[in-house]
C-alpha cells in the first residue's frame, strides 16, 4: 500500500516539475527562437544579454525557446509583431524620483513585439483631444493614467503601444476585457476559483466518508447532523483562505510570476505561470492525491474482505 501511495505522489511530483519549467510569467517572456545563441547558453536579445538560466522551454510547446527578459529589464508591449521598423524612438519617461526625463525607449525597456494580451477591444488613447486620457509612461514600464478606474495605474498587460516613427508619436492602446481585472465585485474569475476549489473539497469529502463507510473503519455518525457541519466548514472555510490568500496576493504582491492575475490574461488565472503551483496546481494536486489514496485504501480493504468471506465460504 505505501508503494502504490509512493508512486502516486511521485506522478504528481513529477507533474508539477514538468509545469515548474517555466520560471518566469509567460508574458513576462519572449520567443528567443530569432535571437543570437551564444556557447554558453546564453542568448542576446534586443542587445539585451538573457543568460542561460533565464531561458525556458514553454510546457505548452517544447520546441519554443523563451526568456524572462521582463526580469533582466522594465518590459513594454507593442500592439504590432515587427519591431525592426521603430527605429530609435525618444519618450518622456517618469522616473522614480518623480523628474520627467526625455528617453530612448530601448535604452529603458525590453520591447515586447506582438502582444498576445486577450482583449474583447482596444481604446485607443487621445490626450491630445481628451484631458481625461492624459497619461504618462513610467520607469517600471506601467501606464500612469490619473482619470482610469479602477487604478490609475496600468501594469503592461493592460496596454500595449503603436510607434508611428515618422511623425514621432506613440500611440497607447488600453485593453479592453468585459470582465475587468482587479474590480473584485464584478471578477467572476475570482467566484470560478472559489468554485472549483470548493468542488474538488467536497469531492476529497465524499471520498473520506466512503472510505469510512466501506471499511470496517466504518461509522454510524459520519453522516449526522454534527458530521455535516465538519464537512461544510472544512469546505467553505478552507476555500474562503485559499480565495482570500490569492486576492490578497494579487493586489499587494509586486512580481507578476508570483501573483495569481486573476483575469489579467483570460478568464481564469494564470495557468501559465510558476504562480499557479502555489495558488491551483498544489492545492489541486494536494486533493486529488489525497481521493487517489483514500479510494486505493478502500479498493485494498474491500478487495481483503472479499478473500475473507471467500475462505469462510469454503
Amino acid at each position: 500500500m505505501a508503494r502504490i501511495a509512493l508512486f502516486i505522489f511521485s506522478i504528481l511530483i513529477c507533474g508539477l516539475r514538468a509545469h515548474d519549467s517555466t520560471r518566469c510569467d509567460y508574458f513576462d517572456s519572449v520567443d528567443l527562437t530569432n535571437a543570437r545563441k551564444l556557447e554558453n547558453g546564453s542568448y542576446v536579445f534586443q542587445g539585451i544579454l538573457i543568460p542561460a538560466e533565464y531561458t525556458f522551454k514553454h510546457v505548452e510547446n517544447q520546441t519554443s525557446i523563451r526568456g524572462c527578459v521582463c526580469e533582466i529589464k522594465p518590459c513594454i508591449n507593442l500592439c504590432s509583431p515587427a519591431v525592426d521598423s521603430q527605429g530609435s524612438l525618444s519618450w518622456d519617461v517618469k522616473m522614480k524620483d518623480g523628474n520627467v526625463v526625455n528617453k530612448h525607449l530601448e535604452d529603458l525597456f525590453a520591447l515586447q513585439p506582438g502582444s498576445n494580451m486577450q482583449c474583447d477591444w482596444y481604446y485607443d488613447f487621445d490626450p491630445a483631444n481628451k484631458s481625461e486620457d492624459m497619461w504618462e509612461l513610467l520607469e517600471n514600464g506601467s501606464l500612469a493614467v490619473p482619470h482610469a478606474k479602477p487604478s490609475p495605474i496600468l501594469p503592461k498587460q493592460m496596454y500595449c503601444f503603436v510607434f508611428h516613427v515618422n511623425n514621432g508619436t506613440l500611440i497607447a492602446k488600453n485593453c479592453i476585457r468585459k470582465i475587468r481585472p482587479y474590480d473584485f465585485p464584478q471578477n467572476y474569475t475570482q467566484i470560478g476559483y472559489f468554485a472549483v476549489m470548493a468542488a474538488f473539497l467536497w469531492l476529497s469529502v465524499i471520498s473520506y466518508i466512503l472510505w469510512k463507510t466501506l471499511t470496517s473503519k466504518g461509522s454510524h455518525c459520519l453522516l449526522a447532523e454534527t458530521g455535516c457541519k465538519k464537512y461544510k466548514l472544512y469546505v467553505w472555510g478552507t476555500a474562503t483562505v485559499l480565495l482570500v490568500v490569492s486576492v490578497l496576493a494579487d493586489n499587494f504582491v509586486s512580481k507578476s510570476k508570483w501573483k495569481p492575475n486573476f483575469g489579467a490574461y483570460s478568464g481564469w488565472i494564470a495557468t501559465d505561470s510558476v504562480s499557479a503551483l502555489i495558488y491551483y496546481y498544489g492545492p489541486m494536486s494536494l486533493l486529488i492525491f489525497g481521493n487517489i489514496t483514500m479510494f486505493v485504501l478502500t479498493a485494498v480493504d474491500l478487495i481483503k474482505t472479499g478473500i475473507t468471506i471467500q475462505i469462510k465460504s469454503v
